[in-house]
This record gives structure tokens, sequence and C-alpha cells, in this order.
């Protein structure tokens, strides 16, 4: 990814790093004023992150408050998990990695028994390294939402896209899996605002209660990525409504990696569709990237 695209960008290398950054960090005063109406629960001062969405916003937080945010982050949130549903897949795309071979040699760890009675020299069992096919993808999703979507609406969005990336890793797939905040200042600034979280390397097993949380849970965006907003005077041009999610026709123009799967978020062309018509669209894009990158392996 080119990150200069983009007016700021912020890059956190594990969940717990981000959670730990949502948890730890006071925005104090750094957003002092705000001319916004008084919404009944909103503070005039948007810098009062875990009280933001007690009154028009519950639903899209999902009920939870800041604190619950966070236990389910840590412990686990078992809801998430159960909406995770098992689907078939097409192959995944390939890469060459470092392997171990077996092969045939003057020296080595056995013999090979009706090589050694012909007396051909090469009569042993030895092992090198060699280039071996191991299935590798990287993934980057799309998550923002505007406020006008439903707490279900993000649900059933979210648990389709964690559905299919829990299963292309099940698949044995080495899977590099980031999940991403892109937001567009407000004021008609045209600035473009950016948050990577990764959740895991290819090398790392997949944290399943992360995967719920991040991808499912409405309050992981609505709590934690405004208290990311808050944090930063880079983001005063965020201070009306947090400014807006970066669209996904926007979002295809970004140069990313040629070896990433990108995947779009909710908005207002998919918010109806049911999950079943959410994967369908995420199995075409992933089916679409895959075959792709198996002509160019």
């Amino acid at each position: 990814m080119d990150y200069t695209q983009f007016s700021t960008s912020d890059i956190f290398n594990t969940f717990g790093e981000f959670v730990d950054f949502a948890e730890t960090t006071d925005p104090g005063d750094k957003w002092t004023e705000d001319s916004s109406s008084e919404e009944e629960g909103v503070s005039s001062k948007r810098v009062t992150t875990p009280w933001y969405g007690l009154g028009t916003y519950l639903d899209a937080n999902g009920g939870a408050t800041y604190q619950e945010a966070l236990e389910l982050s840590r412990y686990g949130y078992p809801d998430g998990l159960n909406k995770l549903r098992n689907v078939e897949l097409e192959n995944a795309a390939r890469s060459y990695v470092d392997g171990n071979m077996w092969h045939s040699d003057v020296i080595g760890m056995r013999p090979i028994v009706p090589n050694v009675l012909a007396g051909v020299p090469d009569s042993m069992l030895n092992m090198r390294l060699a280039e071996t096919l191991k299935p590798v993808i990287k993934i980057f999703a799309y998550a923002c939402a505007h406020c006008g979507m439903k707490a279900i609406e993000y649900a059933t969005h979210g648990a389709a896209m964690a559905s299919l990336i829990d299963s292309i890793e099940s698949q044995g797939v080495s899977v590099e899996l980031n999940i991403i905040f892109a937001v567009v200042g407000s004021y008609g600034s045209g600035e473009t605002h950016y948050c990577q979280i990764n959740i895991k390397e290819s090398s790392q097993p997949l944290d399943r209660n992360a995967l719920a949380m991040a991808f499912i849970h409405p309050a992981f965006f609505r709590r934690f990525i405004f208290r990311w907003i808050e944090n930063d005077i880079r983001f005063e041009d965020c201070r009306s409504g947090y400014g807006s999610p970066l669209r996904k026709e926007a979002i295809d123009k970004l140069k990313h990696d040629q070896d990433t799967l990108v995947l779009h978020p909710l908005d207002d062309d998919n918010k109806r569709d049911s999950f079943d018509e959410k994967l369908t669209t995420f199995k075409a894009r992933y089916e679409d990237f895959n075959n792709k990158a198996q002509v160019t392996v």
C-alpha cells in the first residue's frame, strides 16, 4: 500500500495494540469547541466517546457501552463467533515458499534398498530445501459505515466478510489480514484519514475472537475508531459528525499492492442485502482475485 495517498495514516501492528490504544489514550481537549446540536446524550465536546451514542446512535453502537466493548475485545465475543459460517471456496491464490523435499543421494538419512541391491550410487534418501507451492493471500477489508446504517446491517455485512476470511484461513491458506477504516474529512476538506489494523500476519494463527469483534460488532467502529479520530488534532476536519466513510469507488482507485484482495464496506447500495447475498458478492471478488493470481504465478 502506498500510504502517501492519504492525508494521515496510522498503522497498528496487532489487534491488541489497537485495543490498548483505545483503552489508554485520553483525547483530552484536542476538540475544545463544537457548535453541533445538543442531541440527547451527546456532549457538545465530542471528545467523550464513552458517552457518544447514548441517544440517536444507540442502535448504531449495538447497545454496548465503551467498557463493555473493551471487555468483549479482551475476553471474547461469543455472539459474534456464532455468526461465523463455513463457506465453500475455490482453491486459494498461490505463491512460492521454501519447503523440504526428499531426494535420492550418495549420502543420506536412510537407504533406498532396491538401489543398494542394484549397486546404484544414489542409494540414500536425503532432504533438501526446495521451492514448493503454498497458498498465500493478503486481505484489506474496509469497514467504515455512515451513521444511517443500523446495527443489524453492519453486523450482517461484517459477518459475511468475516465468514469468507475464516473459511479462507481454514483451507490452510496463509492469510495476512488487515481491517481498514478510511474517513473523509468534513467541511469539504477533501482530506482522507486512514487507519490500518493488522488482525494477523500470514505466519500466525487466526484469532477468531478478534475477527468477530473487529468485523461484526458495531461498537468496535463507533467506539474505538471514533476514539482514534478524537485523539489527534490532525482530524479537526472530522469534528462535524466524524467525517464520512471513503466510498467503494474511491477505494478501487487506491494504489493497493497487486497481491491484495480488497473487500468493500457497507454502503447504501448493499445495506439491504441478506447475509447470503453479501457472501455471494464477497466470494465473487475472492474467486476473481484468485483466478488472476493463478495466471500470474
